[in-house]
């Protein structure tokens, strides 16, 4: 595919923007040209509130981002007051960072030694193959992914090493974990004198569509410390992107600074490998709005045939703009909603195997609810029947805090 690409823009353009969200969409990049430099120079110098600014990069955990960004690119001394609680935060990120980085590879090096594949899925890896920089993208766990064979044996050698399982699972349990599509990971903890370690051991991506998976025959490596470690190789990662930010609403301004990154930092990546795969399992229209949240955020570039899908599809077009209202209001509860999950799927197919997902996800408890349930017969048949309720308070809950 031709990397031919439009011209960038704005990312405010078009948009009431406060001047606070102005400066983070300026700012929350690795790399800004003379013009971007120049505006959020223009922007550092008005009249804002900082605490404002603050807060909200917090919550978008942008934060570390954009303290390096405003002071390597002169908009802001390092010392400067306005900075403090960026400057905290970047602090604070950069030993976690290091911390959780340090933790990855001896579990790494652990699952080598008893020949488990794995690929590093987000949190350390992830922040080393887009910015660059470990204090630059935040995190607060680790990610593994395994196949579903090798669980039961990375369990055991993560307990052997000082992790607790969140659950203590018998065989037929764990067995029955790895059979609903409700799981897809196993959370291990362990304490040190730095801190808590919490370690989520996943055998799929959470996709409300079937991810082919070849990406593990196309796994790359990616520099961390003083290492290489297995990652997903960068057309694979922008898919993977895309459906983890659509899974949650695309509230987080990092998510769409991680699409941004990888789009800018991997120009000539294979794009028609990236549609192919993507369209194949049903989520093109997922990865298509991603790309498209990212030019609209961050005025990313994408090569013209991208943007031109993009500009063909009115589902896209409409859904590119609700995210994006929604992304710095904070009334808004980034609720993908039934409706929407529908509208991404293309094929009629896809939309009926959406309602059946839908349906086993409302009706049938997890693992952990079966373990909190009574033992006698009798009482586990009530609670089966009383599932679907306790799922509807829950989700009610949910929706009002």
């Amino acid at each position: 595919m031709t990397t031919a690409r439009r011209p960038r823009a704005r990312p405010d353009e078009g948009v009431d923007l406060l001047p606070e969200h102005q400066l983070l969409l300026v700012a929350a990049r690795t790399r800004l040209d003379d013009s971007q430099t120049v505006r959020l120079q223009e922007l550092a110098v008005r009249d804002l509130d900082w605490s404002l600014v603050s807060r909200t990069a917090v919550r978008h955990g942008v934060a570390p981002l954009v303290f390096h960004t405003l002071s390597t690119t002169g908009a802001m001394s390092q010392t400067d007051p306005r900075a403090a609680a960026l400057w905290e935060r970047f602090a604070v990120n950069a030993g976690n960072s290091l911390m959780l980085a340090r933790q990855l590879l001896d579990v790494l090096t652990l699952f080598e030694r008893e020949r488990i594949p794995a690929i590093a899925y987000k949190g350390p890896a992830l922040a080393a193959s887009l910015y660059g920089n470990l204090a630059l993208r935040e995190f607060t766990d680790l990610d593994l992914l395994v196949r579903p064979n090798d669980v039961r044996n990375a369990g055991e050698v993560m307990v052997r090493n000082g992790y607790e399982p969140e659950l203590a699972l018998s065989p037929v349990e764990e067995h029955a974990l790895l059979q609903t599509r409700a799981g897809y990971f196993r959370r291990f903890d362990r304490s040190l004198a730095a801190g808590s370690v919490a370690f989520e051991l996943h055998w799929r991506i959470p996709a409300t569509f079937r991810l082919d998976q070849s990406f593990w025959l196309r796994r790359t490596a990616v520099r961390l410390l003083d290492r290489d470690v297995p990652h997903f190789a960068p057309d694979d990662l922008l898919l993977v992107l895309c459906v983890h930010g659509f899974k949650h609403g695309w509230r987080s301004l990092k998510w769409l600074c991680d699409v941004a990154e990888l789009v800018d930092r991997y120009p000539s990546f294979d794009w028609d490998r990236a549609i192919t795969q993507a369209a194949r399992a049903g989520g093109l229209r997922i990865l298509l709005l991603g790309c498209a949240l990212a030019r609209a955020t961050f005025a990313t570039a994408l090569p013209l045939p991208i943007a031109e899908r993009i500009e063909a599809d009115p589902v896209v077009r409409e859904l590119t703009e609700t995210f994006r209202l929604r992304l710095f209001d904070e009334q808004s509860s980034h609720h993908v909603g039934v409706v929407n999950n529908l509208r991404v799927r293309e094929r009629m197919h896809d939309r009926i195997r959406y309602g059946f997902a839908l349906f086993d996800a409302l009706t049938a408890p997890s693992v952990k609810d079966r373990l909190e349930w009574p033992v006698k017969r009798g009482a586990r048949l009530v609670a089966r029947v009383a599932h679907p309720f306790r799922v509807a308070h829950r989700v009610a809950n949910k929706r009002r805090a």
